[in-house]
């Protein structure tokens, strides 16, 4: 479940507001790497969450995954991605990701 105003921030600054608007950019994304391509195996490394004591308050999720390029992207072979999630009763609100690159 998503909240229909929930905010979706990429690590190059754009940002989809809602979630068809975050599908829509993901999907743009993905086809333009295929059309090039591109493609990575993905490792899902660590979920880890956070939950305040009151249930006023929601619940951080913190998540990592690991994209090793198949083929090199400008010399890019591994992708580190770092993602966190704010959920409040049950359904996403917030999300943020950073990217780290190795290169050969």
């Amino acid at each position: 479940m998503v909240f229909s105003d929930a905010s979706f921030e990429f690590h190059d600054g754009r940002i989809a507001n809602g979630a068809e608007e975050f599908i829509a950019l993901i999907k743009d994304e993905a086809a333009a790497e295929q059309a090039l391509g591109i493609t990575f195996s993905w490792t899902s490394e660590y979920a880890i969450s956070l939950r305040l004591a009151s249930d006023n308050y929601g619940e951080w999720v913190n998540a990592g995954f690991t994209a090793k390029a198949d083929n090199s992207q400008d010399g890019v072979v591994k992708k580190v991605y770092n993602e966190w999630y704010y959920f409040k009763d049950g359904k996403l609100e917030q999300w943020y990701q950073t990217i780290r690159k190795t290169k050969d």
